[in-house]
């Protein structure tokens, strides 16, 4: 445990914790490699607060060109009864992290991509780290006319947004629904992601935060604690609970006035 934790030993974390970006799957994308492996790491969940764990595995043909739907699917039920038989108060369900191509709303159209929880209108997209964005208000407005709700996967970690941290605000305003990655406000982290992180906690840029966790880190309840540290418990419960729980049931994120 890192030493800037020793001061905030009385942290609450809320009740009842969603967590929709993650790889805890075991021989999907690149999580865990064994079952073990990823019932470790939802123990971890488990014993930090978390009660609803939907997976996040890569839909990267370039890099996991075998990943899909039907398999994503197939291993949340092999792992939910593994849940079962260990006695881990998790409930898991099937999602994936979506990287953006051309291919996107043609495999969106026949029904190839999972949508966050495995049903409703939100997707969870991610663009390669170098990517310009040029088009990032134009595409949420094609996404939207056809019902697609798109969450913005880590904005902290996209270069772009590091040069020019000003232009998420008119994603946001166009309708994108912007997640943290919770790793990005830890101490060992880039430095520069970190600030950029802490900059939109308090400027109210992101919907819901999530770990991005890809293995049994045992950092879970670390990872909540670093956000615990930025905002204050309405907030932190909105991000960690409240919105990720309104994604899952399909409904509209609430969001704060941006500063």
């Amino acid at each position: 445990m890192f030493d800037w934790l020793k001061h905030k030993k009385d942290i609450q974390l809320p009740v009842g914790m969603v967590d929709l970006h993650n790889h805890v799957l075991p021989g999907v994308d690149d999580g865990p490699k064994t079952i073990d492996s990823s019932l470790e790491m939802l123990r971890d969940f488990a014993a930090s607060g978390y009660s609803t764990v939907s997976v996040s595995c890569h839909m990267m043909h370039h890099r996991f060109p075998n990943v899909s739907s039907e398999l994503i699917r197939n291993t949340v039920e092999q792992v939910q009864t593994r849940l079962k038989e260990e006695g881990i108060a998790i409930q898991l369900l099937p999602g994936c992290e979506i990287f953006f191509d051309d291919r996107f709303l043609i495999e969106w159209e026949a029904g190839t991509l999972l949508p966050v929880g495995g049903d409703g209108p939100y997707y969870l997209i991610e663009f390669s780290l170098r990517d310009p964005m040029l088009r990032m208000k134009e595409l949420v407005f094609e996404l939207s006319v056809k019902g697609i709700r798109p969450i913005l996967a880590h904005p902290e970690r996209y270069d772009v947004l590091l040069r020019k941290p000003e232009l998420i605000h008119a994603w946001k305003e166009a309708g994108w629904i912007m997640q943290l990655d919770l790793c990005s406000l830890l101490p060992d982290g880039v430095r520069d992601v970190r600030k950029l992180a802490q900059r939109y906690i308090h400027e109210h840029v992101f919907d819901i935060a999530a770990t991005d966790l890809h293995g049994p880190t045992g950092r879970v309840r670390e990872m909540a604690t670093a956000l615990a540290r930025e905002t204050n418990e309405d907030e932190l419960k909105r991000l960690l609970v409240t919105n990720p729980q309104r994604i899952l049931e399909g409904h509209y994120v609430i969001q704060i006035d941006q500063d």
